[in-house]
C-alpha cells in the first residue's frame, strides 16, 4: 500500500459515502493498491459477519433467510461499519478492514450509529418540534409531525440501517439530501429547522395569508413554505417596503419590470443587496444564515427569471397560481441505462423491484424502464410505494398528457386508491397542475 497516500485524493473522489466499504475496496483493487487475496479476505470477513447477523436476526433458530432479507442485512452491516471508517483517512480505513476483527469494527460502527440516532431523536423532540410553524399545509404537517415520528418507530439499525421507511413528502428548499437512513433524516431535519427558524421571524397568520394569496388551495399542495416567504421578503426589501407584513399588494410589479428593462444586471445585483439587508434585520444564528445564503442565489435567479419572462403576476399572486413545478433528477446516460436494462432482463422476479429502487432516481428513467420491461401489478405497487406524493402526481400527469390508456396508468390509478382519502383527493384534484420541467 506504498502509493495509497499519493492516490488518496483520487480514491476519495471515486468512493460513494453511501456505500463506503464496497466502493473503497473496488477502488483500491482497481488502482492495484491491494491484491486480489486482500480483497477476498475482506469479502470473507463480511460474509462471516453476515452469517453472525442472520443468526441474531432469526434468534439462532436457523441460519437461512430469504435472499432479499440477507441482502438488506449485508448492506446494513457495511453501511454501519462505514459510519466508523469514513471518519478516518483512506490508509487507516484500509488497514482496519484488512487487520481488525470485523465484529469489532461493526460494534464501533454500531456505537456511532446509536449515538447518531440518539442525538437526532433528541434534537427532533426537544428542539425541532418546538420551532415548527403553524400552518394548514397537509404535506408539512403529515411529514414533520407524523412522518418523522413514524421513522423513529420503524427504523431498524440492526438489520436495515440504510432504509428511511417514509416517503418524506415535504421537501426542503435545497436539494434532497443524497444520504441513507438516519444520516438522511438528520440532514433533512437540519435543513427544515433552518427554514423554520427563518419562517418563525414572521407572524403565522400573515404567512398563511401570503400562501392563500398565491395558491387558493395551498393547504393541499406540495409547496415549500420557506421558499415563498424568502422570495416575497427579498422583493419587499428591494422595494423598501415592510418585510414583516408579507403583503403582496405592497409590491409594485411595474417598478420591478422597469428596473429589469433599464439594467438587468443591476437589477440582479440589487436583489442580492436586498437579501443581505433582509438578513441583517432578522435575529438568526450563523448556521441558519449559512443555509439561507445557499438558498438566496436560487431565489434571486427565480425572481429574475419570472421578471424576464413577464410572469411576476403569477409569482406574486396577482394571477391565481395553479402551476406546481416538479423537477425530476437527471436522467442516466445511454450506456448506464443499457446496463440497467440488461441487468433487469437477467435478474429474477424478486430482485427487479429492488434494482429499480436502488438505481433509478429520475422519473423519466422510470417511465422508460416501464416501457422496456414487463412488470406485474404487485411489482409496480411496490415501486409506487416508494414514491413521494408529488412524484405520483407527476407520473399521473405524464400519462394524462400522453392521452392513451396504458397498463401503467391503470396500475398507478389502482395504487392511488390504496392511499388515504385525503391523499387520494390531493393527487386526483391537483395532478393536472404539475409542470414537469
Amino acid at each position: 500500500m506504498s502509493n495509497i497516500i499519493d492516490l488518496e485524493s483520487i480514491i476519495k473522489d471515486e468512493i460513494d459515502n453511501n456505500n463506503y466499504v464496497e466502493t473503497l475496496f473496488f477502488t483500491l483493487l482497481r488502482h492495484n493498491i491491494i491484491s486480489d487475496s486482500d480483497y477476498e479476505q475482506v469479502i470473507l470477513k463480511l460474509l462471516n459477519l453476515l452469517s453472525t447477523q442472520i443468526k441474531r436476526y432469526t434468534g439462532e433458530l436457523t441460519s437461512s433467510v430469504p435472499v432479499e432479507v440477507a441482502k438488506n442485512i449485508n448492506i446494513s452491516n457495511m453501511w454501519t461499519i462505514s459510519l466508523y471508517l469514513k471518519g478516518k483517512d483512506i490508509k487507516e480505513s484500509t488497514q482496519l478492514l484488512l487487520c481488525e476483527d470485523i465484529n469489532s469494527l461493526y460494534k464501533l460502527g454500531k456505537t456511532e450509529l446509536n449515538n447518531l440516532i440518539f442525538k437526532t431523536k433528541m434534537f427532533y423532540n426537544v428542539v425541532f418540534l418546538n420551532n415548527i410553524i403553524d400552518t394548514n399545509n397537509y404535506f408539512y404537517n403529515a411529514t414533520l409531525k407524523e412522518g418523522i415520528k413514524g421513522f423513529f418507530k420503524m427504523y431498524n439499525p440492526d438489520y436495515d440501517s440504510t432504509n428511511i421507511f417514509i416517503t418524506v413528502d415535504y421537501d426542503a428548499y435545497l436539494e434532497r439530501p443524497k444520504l441513507n437512513g438516519i444520516e438522511f433524516i438528520k440532514q433533512y431535519l437540519d435543513y427544515i429547522y433552518y427554514e423554520n427558524m427563518f419562517c418563525k421571524q414572521f407572524d403565522s397568520a400573515k404567512i398563511n395569508n401570503l400562501l392563500k394569496a398565491i395558491y387558493s388551495n395551498y393547504e393541499e399542495l406540495p409547496i415549500n413554505i420557506f421558499e415563498h416567504i424568502l422570495t416575497t421578503t427579498i422583493i419587499l426589501e428591494y422595494l423598501g417596503m415592510d418585510i414583516f407584513d408579507l403583503n403582496l399588494l405592497d409590491i409594485n410589479i411595474y417598478n420591478l419590470y422597469r428596473d429589469y428593462k433599464q439594467n438587468n444586471e443591476e437589477y440582479r445585483g440589487n436583489l442580492k443587496v436586498a437579501y443581505n439587508s433582509l438578513i441583517n434585520k432578522l435575529k438568526l444564528d450563523s448556521s441558519t444564515i449559512n443555509y439561507l445564503d445557499k438558498c438566496s442565489g436560487m431565489t434571486v435567479n427565480k425572481i429574475v427569471s419570472y421578471t424576464e419572462n413577464n410572469n411576476l403576476e403569477i409569482l406574486l399572486g396577482r394571477t391565481e397560481k395553479k402551476e406546481i413545478n416538479y423537477i425530476p433528477s437527471e436522467k442516466m446516460s445511454n450506456s448506464e441505462y443499457r446496463k440497467l436494462i440488461d441487468l433487469l432482463n437477467k435478474t429474477n422476479k424478486e430482485d427487479k423491484v429492488n434494482i429499480i429502487i436502488e438505481n433509478i432516481t429520475s422519473l423519466y428513467d422510470f417511465i422508460d424502464v416501464m416501457e422496456d420491461i414487463s412488470f406485474s401489478s404487485e411489482e409496480l405497487f411496490k415501486v409506487f410505494s416508494k414514491f413521494q406524493i408529488i412524484e405520483l402526481m407527476a407520473l399521473k400527469k405524464y400519462y394524462y398528457d400522453d392521452i392513451k390508456d396504458s397498463y401503467i396508468e391503470r396500475e398507478l390509478n389502482g395504487f392511488i386508491m390504496t392511499k388515504s382519502i385525503a391523499e387520494q383527493n390531493i393527487i386526483n384534484n391537483n395532478y393536472q397542475y404539475i409542470t414537469i420541467t
